[in-house]
């Protein structure tokens, strides 16, 4: 099913101009409208082509990136995992856009595979966030297995529901279930939104073209993750430990990475990290409570 709230609302505002805004960019980028290079190859970065001019001279000119349709194919994919993910009305069709979505990021950085930093870079992020999806997955399952529904309306509009998953023990170092289920799709965030300890992808996707990076690091990507965690913030809401959690790997890792920025030379990397630390304040403001400030 799909459900606009004003979350799903402001989301899509935001990532509707921030996409177009991506693929407009992308057109430039990858020279569309240019000749193909003399000695291009797919996977690596074009590097020109030679024109003869009028009057006979020759120029270099730059050339049209090889692959020019996969990368909008992928984008469009991208676009449209995001989009799957923020209309959906349940938390299971939301892992599938946020999956859809994870495949892509792997595809994109890993665009131009003729580099081996790039290939290293793709796995990387692949495999990281895979760690954080698997918790996820065992969280729905465990969410499933206790309310019978994963729909928002079923889980989070039903203040019996929370109230028993409150109050039921889960046999797992205390917490209840509330606290348990909670935080198993906590940790999906930590993975697609780099908090420490996951945030060590970040940083390498930055081996994809410039667009990736954009689509990666402002529009889709990592503000799902901080999507996820508003959602369930009626579940993990109900237990102290769960927010204290957040709240901890929220403040540590906007200091951590902010710090960490200060010593690079890479501006994209910078950016990273700057990325990384600015996430870390809006789980931060999570854990604390702050569910308006870290929306919008």
């Amino acid at each position: 099913g799909v459900r606009i709230d004003p979350l799903g609302a402001a989301t899509l505002f935001f990532v509707a101009w921030t996409v177009l805004m991506i693929f407009i960019y992308s057109i430039g980028y990858h020279n569309y409208g240019q000749p193909q290079g003399d000695h291009d190859v797919k996977g690596l970065p074009p590097h020109g082509a030679t024109v003869t001019d009028e009057h006979g001279h020759k120029h270099t000119v730059m050339s049209i990136e090889p692959m020019y349709s996969r990368f909008f194919a992928f984008i469009g994919l991208f676009a449209f995992g995001m989009y799957t993910l923020v209309v959906s009305n349940n938390l299971l069709t939301l892992f599938v856009g946020w999956e859809i979505m994870g495949l892509c990021s792997y595809l994109l950085i890993g665009f131009w595979y003729g580099k081996k930093s790039a290939r290293d870079a793709m796995i990387k992020a692949f495999l990281t966030t895979r760690v954080g999806d698997v918790f996820m997955l065992l969280g729905l399952v465990g969410l499933y297995k206790a309310a019978g529904t994963l729909s928002y309306a079923g889980i989070f509009g039903s203040e019996e529901l929370l109230h028993t998953l409150a109050t039921t023990g889960s046999g797992v170092l205390g917490l209840s279930q509330a606290g348990l289920y909670g935080l198993l799709l906590f940790i999906g965030t930590v993975g697609k939104s780099a908090q420490f300890p996951l945030h060590v992808w970040l940083p390498d996707a930055m081996e994809g073209p410039t667009p990736v990076s954009a689509m990666i690091h402002a529009a889709t990507m990592v503000s799902a993750g901080v999507y996820l965690s508003i959602r369930i913030f009626p579940l993990v809401s109900q237990s102290e430990t769960a927010l204290l959690v957040m709240s901890i790997i929220g403040a540590f890792t906007a200091l951590f990475a902010a710090t960490i920025a200060v010593a690079q030379n890479d501006i994209k990397r910078v950016l990273a990290y700057s990325t990384i630390s600015q996430l870390g304040y809006m789980i931060a403001a999570l854990g604390v409570g702050a569910y308006v400030a870290a929306a919008f």
